[in-house]
């Protein structure tokens, strides 16, 4: 069980460093004049971010389990 959940947060964590990184490389691309509800539509419109976005939902199913 301590293998498991060591893999677990291993993977978890590669998966959320590789989110912020694919998060930080789309933002600085997108216009900062854009705030709010605006800026977070210009980001759904952009593949790499959702990726990044889906990398975090799973990263978190992982530290959760």
């Amino acid at each position: 069980m301590l293998l498991v959940g060591s893999l677990l947060a291993l993977i978890s964590g590669m998966l959320n460093a590789a989110a912020a990184g694919l998060e930080k490389r789309e933002g600085m691309r997108t216009a900062t004049a854009r705030t709010g509800l605006r800026l977070l539509a210009a980001l759904a419109r952009r593949p790499l971010w959702l990726l990044a976005m889906g990398l975090n939902a799973v990263a978190w199913v992982g530290e959760a389990a």
